[in-house]
């Protein structure tokens, strides 16, 4: 699967986005992730692994490994 299969998949996300060396905590929403500079050019490497993490009840981030 790549970064930009999985982040197709994704109707809605409200965690924030970590992607290994390329954002931190994004919390913009997938649409506006897409439209990002580096978006176009790093959909196509292929996903390495990932993981949900949570300090708390409402503080969520999805981390993608690539």
């Amino acid at each position: 699967m790549t970064l930009g299969d999985l982040i197709e998949r994704l109707c809605t996300c409200y965690a924030g986005i970590s992607i290994t060396g390329l954002c931190e905590e994004y919390r913009d929403g997938l649409d506006c992730l897409k439209e990002e500079p580096w978006y176009l050019r790093e959909k196509d490497r292929p996903v390495g692994g990932i993981s949900v993490i949570g300090s708390d009840y409402h503080s969520f981030e999805l981390c993608i490994e690539i």
